[in-house]
């Protein structure tokens, strides 16, 4: 696992801009299983802020509200703050992008599942792609696509002050 983005530990553009939308404590990370791993959350658990997991390759299966949900590749799972839910099972080609983050005022919201949006889809690739750079990466980058990844998850779960600020 890697963490492309940590906003507690900068306080540059991207995190100043997420605190105007009332984003605390976001992470970006990239996630890849290449080895059969069985110390996936067996136990159910609850965190206090979004979690959203963006398969890039393989799948996933969650369980959560009573179901068992297949996130395959081209597919996002949001979990919103405060839903019960576990890992069942990863396939060991899994790749992924997790972003999470504390937002209040998100009480009522269900857990999406969708297909990842282009804008989304982008914007996790640039990040990762900048991370990733042979080459010195540009944080300003990094930040920029995590904003647009966060506005995207919120917009997807339905939360109106999804914009970031002008």
């Amino acid at each position: 696992m890697q963490i492309i983005y940590n906003q507690s530990a900068t306080e540059d553009f991207g995190g100043k801009t997420l605190e105007a939308l009332g984003v605390k404590r976001c992470y970006l990370k990239h996630i890849t299983i290449s080895h059969k791993n069985d110390d996936f959350t067996k136990k159910a658990h609850h965190h206090t802020g979004f979690e959203a997991h963006a398969i890039l390759r393989g799948e996933q299966k969650y369980e959560l509200c009573g179901e068992t949900i297949t996130v395959g590749a081209g597919d996002i799972l949001i979990i919103p703050p405060m839903l019960r839910h576990r890992v069942v099972s990863a396939s060991v080609d899994t790749e992924k992008t997790s972003i999470c983050f504390d937002k209040d005022d998100c009480d009522g919201i269900s857990y999406v599942f969708a297909r990842i949006p282009k804008s989304l889809a982008a914007a996790l690739e640039l990040a990762k792609e900048e991370y990733y750079s042979p080459l010195c990466y540009s944080q300003t980058r990094i930040e920029a696509a995590t904003i647009t990844a966060v506005c995207d998850v919120l917009r997807l779960s339905g939360v109106k002050s999804a914009a970031p600020p002008r």
